[in-house]
């Protein structure tokens, strides 16, 4: 009776492929970063609870991570529209200083393999509910301006509005825009005796320096921490640090 094979077929061998990639972007990610980045700031760079803030990049992190998926077949082109989307809020709709000639080709690729730049738009920026726009109105009354005219602020009481507006609008952006402002900040009451703050700057004040006196990080023009006390114990304490910060550039 001849000898019974008793060898089996190999199993496939499963390379986890979605690991490998997310483990070479997590790294990516923190090579990137500003040299302020610890364990305990992780939860803050993946801007948890609707943080607005973001970290030091040379160049948009998400093209580069990304950018080999205009290679993908096109049964895989929807991808493209998601891959667009990360890109264009990464870069705050290509107005940020992180954006490079570099983006704008990648974003470029990515309209050629499906991407509708129109339609990323519409649903980021023109689906607003009629009862948000009402309350966006309460929040932009708080705003406030120095008399030099070169600090900006709003300060949000915990309960003025939905956490879900708050979330979604960028705010900091508002003050920030007023002409003349080289400094912008948003406080944000989150629970009693605790203040998230984010500033954001113009190019001639480098905000992540008065972040980081309060624990806090980020880069040059966008920055942001945390601060214990009431809204207007934390407001006056860091515009006080912000007025120093212009001083000293001025000086």
């Amino acid at each position: 009776m001849p000898p019974t094979d008793q060898t089996h077929p190999a199993s496939p061998r499963v390379i986890p492929f979605p690991w490998i990639i997310g483990s070479g972007a997590l790294i990516l990610y923190c090579a990137t970063l500003n040299n302020w980045v610890s364990l305990s700031s992780i939860g803050a760079i993946a801007r948890v609870s609707g943080w607005t803030w973001q970290p030091e990049l040379r160049q948009p992190l998400t093209c580069i991570l990304l950018y080999p998926f205009r290679f993908l077949p096109t049964a895989w082109l929807p991808f493209a529209l998601n891959l667009f989307t990360a890109v264009h809020t990464d870069t705050g709709s290509f107005r940020y200083s992180n954006t490079t000639p570099r983006t704008f080709r990648i974003a470029a690729e990515l309209t050629a393999a499906g991407a509708d730049p129109a339609l990323v738009s519409d649903r980021l920026y023109q689906q607003r509910g009629r009862a948000s726009l009402v309350q966006l109105g309460t929040v932009l009354r708080r705003v406030e301006v120095s008399d030099d005219g070169q600090v900006a602020w709003l300060s949000v009481p915990r309960d003025l509005v939905p956490r879900e507006l708050i979330e979604s609008e960028d705010l900091v952006s508002y003050p920030r825009s007023i002409a003349g402002v080289k400094v912008a900040v948003l406080l944000r009451e989150e629970a009693p005796g605790t203040v998230k703050a984010s500033l954001r700057a113009k190019g001639e004040v480098a905000v992540n320096k008065i972040a980081h006196r309060f624990g806090g990080g980020g880069h040059e023009n966008a920055a942001g921490c945390t601060l214990s006390g009431t809204l207007e114990e934390a407001a006056a304490t860091l515009l006080q640090a912000v007025r120093e910060a212009l001083g000293s550039a001025r000086s």
